[in-house]
């Protein structure tokens, strides 16, 4: 590691990083406190989130970019993980739809209330 960064290779000292086997259990602790976090964040009641609005008005109005802007505000972690994810060669324009369709299923499981898509694409847990 030392090498890496005596190089200045943010790449070389990430790779680096992820081949040790204690250093990469770190890393995935920290992400996970972030990815709760943001999770956290994003279901919480101070936030008027688009996704807890239940009223036809909202449905009728909805934009998959509200979403998105809310996300980016309240769980940026999580959001540059599920656009990393998504990523591809040939740029898709469902990238954003699947992105908040994939966060709002996490957020229902956090909080029951942050339902508006599960809701409206007719997903039932169990």
């Amino acid at each position: 590691m030392g090498k890496c960064i005596a190089r200045g290779s943010n790449k070389a000292l990430v790779e680096e990083c992820f081949n040790d086997n204690i250093t990469r259990s770190y890393i995935f602790d920290k992400i996970g406190r972030l990815l709760r976090e943001d999770t956290r964040n994003m279901c919480s009641d101070t936030v008027c989130s688009v996704l807890r609005n239940r009223n036809t008005k909202s449905l009728k109005e909805f934009q998959w970019s509200s979403v998105m802007e809310e996300m980016q505000t309240h769980a940026p972690y999580l959001v540059n993980i599920f656009l990393a994810c998504t990523k591809t060669k040939v740029p898709r324009n469902n990238r954003v739809p699947t992105v908040c369709l994939c966060a709002a299923i996490l957020f229902k499981f956090r909080y029951l209330r942050m339902n508006l898509l599960i809701s409206a694409t007719g997903i039932h847990f169990n």
